[in-house]
């Protein structure tokens, strides 16, 4: 089913018209039309959030036949996204966070700036190919600070079985502006300590994929508990970030 263009249009507009006018003279109504135009207004966005909800749900799903970034990893014995590229969390929206905010219980955002004017915010897909049901989008202004990271909780099935014979791969879909260097942190929790392995990340690729292979890494297999990925910014004064996916898997090391 497909809305017809032109008269849909000319609805559109007059309603948006009629609102905008009445909006501009409720100054002049009395109480009891004032009561009766709130009234309007109530049925009016009950019907408008249904018919909001209803299509983000829609357009977050993914697209049949679009080149999903899922189908990167199948050579893996473990693959799956982030849950803030699974699912809508609320609040979907932070500005000027302190160090350590959470953002919908699934980021943790970390900085050094005294003047932390930065704007995250969770958006749906939209239907783009190669995009999760979910995405973020980064804005930061007068950002006085060396560095913005969002650390992202990876779901504890990872941690099962992962042994140091694993190379932990990502996957990541973006765009970006102004944005120079970027890093990827992935950090294993074995017992009371904790595995760092860092890598540079291409920033000027839509796509950039970065691996860590943990034979270089002194984790306790045994005894790991949590896995979870940083993405780190360095001087993201004045940039932009729409980031569209993560896809994080892992995969055994071919024996030489």
């Amino acid at each position: 089913m497909k809305l017809i263009g032109g008269l849909d249009e000319i609805v559109h507009r007059r309603a948006i018209k009629r609102w905008t006018k009445i909006g501009d003279e409720t100054e002049d109504l009395d109480r009891f039309s004032l009561a009766a135009l709130r009234k309007q207004a109530e049925d009016l966005r009950e019907r408008l959030d249904r018919v909001i909800e209803m299509t983000d749900h829609r357009l977050a799903s993914p697209v049949t036949g679009s080149s999903d970034l899922m189908q990167t990893s199948l050579d893996g014995d473990w693959i799956g996204r982030p849950r803030t590229f699974r699912h809508k969390i609320v609040p979907a929206f932070v500005s000027e966070p302190q160090s350590g905010a959470s953002f919908g219980n699934e980021i943790n955002l970390f900085h050094d700036a005294g003047r932390p004017e930065v704007m995250i915010k969770q958006r749906a897909g939209q239907g783009r190919t190669g995009a999760a049901p979910y995405g973020l989008e980064v804005d930061t202004l007068d950002f006085d600070g060396s560095f913005l990271s969002l650390a992202f909780n990876i779901d504890d099935e990872i941690a099962v079985g992962l042994i140091t014979s694993h190379i932990v791969q990502i996957d990541l879909n973006w765009e970006t502006e102004s944005l120079t260097t970027c890093y990827a942190r992935l950090n294993v929790q074995h017992g009371p300590n904790t595995e760092q392995i860092t890598r540079s990340v291409d920033i000027a690729s839509t796509s950039p994929t970065v691996e860590f292979d943990l034979a270089y890494s002194d984790i306790h297999e045994e005894r790991v508990e949590r896995v979870w990925v940083d993405v780190i910014f360095e001087r993201p004064r004045m940039s932009w970030l729409a980031l569209r996916d993560m896809i994080v898997s892992r995969r055994l090391r071919a024996e030489v």
